[in-house]
């Protein structure tokens, strides 16, 4: 059997090196149209959503 473990480790680092990389050009788009307060809110409110969805199905 293939042990995955640093598969996954690898896939989750460039994930987060990708979202990363992609945030400036977001954020330089979305604050044309939104206060950065509200950008600031609407992040928290999807990160707190997908942990909690995640903690609820581990």
């Amino acid at each position: 059997m293939i042990d995955r473990g640093p598969m996954i480790g690898f896939f989750l680092a460039m994930t987060t090196a990708v979202f990363w990389g992609a945030l400036p050009i977001a954020m330089k788009q979305a604050v044309e149209v939104m206060d950065p307060f509200t950008i600031v809110w609407y992040r928290f409110i999807t990160a707190a959503f997908g942990l909690g969805l995640f903690f609820s199905v581990a």
